[in-house]
């Protein structure tokens, strides 16, 4: 891959509940034979639930950064879902996170929050929430330092949905998020690497 032609991929995160007490998300049923919140003959479809309360629900999980991926900027953001229709509003979803490379040191956590719009493509948002529909909220561009731009470097963190926060606007009565999931959008410029641990 020379020059510009670094096509994008996606690291991606399945949603595991890896979760502390009370923060710990429902996992229910969205759906079955009959839709979206209603009594059906299957036994239906299960996700993560992040309810509108005071209490940060919330996920851990790790992700590696790839060998192909070109030590640039990544784009972290959310896959979900709302279990009931309202007008203008969107989840504040938040990502508390910490992110070396290989030899370096964790030092202090730091959180992001998106940026408060349902997106159905790249550029394109909602201002309502429709029941059902599939949304991407997306995070601020991550751009790595000299810590962080090191193949095989790890990120740790924390997704949680903010829900108790004035910025977060999607309260109609049972104004819960379904996680679909969680992933990070990147550049790669190589199949791999030439060596096991360096470019």
């Amino acid at each position: 891959m020379l020059g510009s032609a670094q096509p994008w991929d996606d690291l991606r995160i399945e949603p595991i509940a890896r979760t502390t007490g009370a923060n710990a998300p429902t996992f229910e049923q969205w759906f079955d034979d009959n839709g979206i919140g209603d009594t059906g003959s299957t036994r239906g479809i299960y996700l993560y639930s992040f309810d509108d309360s005071a209490t940060e629900k919330e996920v851990f999980f790790t992700m590696q950064l790839p060998h192909d991926w070109n030590c640039d900027d990544i784009y972290l953001h959310v896959h979900w879902i709302g279990a009931v229709a309202d007008t203008t509003s969107a989840p504040r979803w938040g990502l508390e996170f910490n992110w070396k490379e290989i030899g370096a040191t964790f030092g202090a956590a730091g959180i992001i929050y998106t940026d408060g719009k349902n997106y159905i493509d790249g550029t394109t948002d909602d201002a309502n929430v429709v029941a059902g529909k599939h949304y991407i909220s997306k995070f601020t561009v991550q751009s790595p330092d000299t810590t962080q731009d090191g193949m095989s470097s790890i990120l740790i963190g924390r997704l949680f949905r903010n829900s108790g926060d004035v910025l977060d606007t999607y309260n109609a009565s049972g104004a819960k998020c379904g996680l679909l999931y969680i992933d990070a959008h990147y550049q790669r410029n190589s199949i791999g690497s030439n060596d096991e641990y360096v470019k």
